[in-house]
């Protein structure tokens, strides 16, 4: 790893506010882990290029993380590398290339799912049957 001015990790965490910094801690703890890198604190996150970058994306989209936190973690990473390229460690065109590492668009799914009507006129003579405006209540959330 990269120490003193030159360390790029470094000079991108500088750049950060401290909540900012802490979940930049969290993201690439995490992409250790699913790389079974040993220590994350003293990998070389500055020697990472396009191909290892899309590797990540798609290793955390594999395992369902959401899609905001799979953005999230690419942007630590091109933090990291912009901080790289301007320490003159990495070319422009291979900053260009990790840049170019596509985003996730995916959508999450709602918790829960549809009822279908079957289920809802089991459901609601039931409820409606408790005799109080919480049973009534309970049957608007319903459909």
């Amino acid at each position: 790893m990269q120490q003193g001015f030159d360390d790029p990790l470094q000079s991108y965490m500088e750049s950060l506010r401290p909540a900012s910094c802490a979940a930049v801690k969290k993201r690439l703890r995490a992409v250790a882990a699913l790389f079974s890198i040993p220590n994350p604190d003293t990998f070389g996150w500055h020697t990472l290029r396009a191909r290892e970058v899309q590797r990540i994306v798609n290793r955390l989209q594999e395992r369902g993380t959401s899609p905001a936190t799979v953005n999230l973690t690419r942007a630590v990473l091109r933090g990291i590398a912009l901080a790289t390229r301007n320490a003159n460690l990495m070319s422009d065109e291979e900053y260009r290339r990790i840049v170019e590492v596509k985003p996730d668009k995916g959508r999450r799914l709602s918790a829960g799912r549809a009822t279908s009507g079957g289920e809802l006129a089991a459901v609601c003579p039931r409820v409606a049957g408790w005799g109080h405006c919480a049973g009534a209540r309970r049957v608007l959330y319903l459909r």
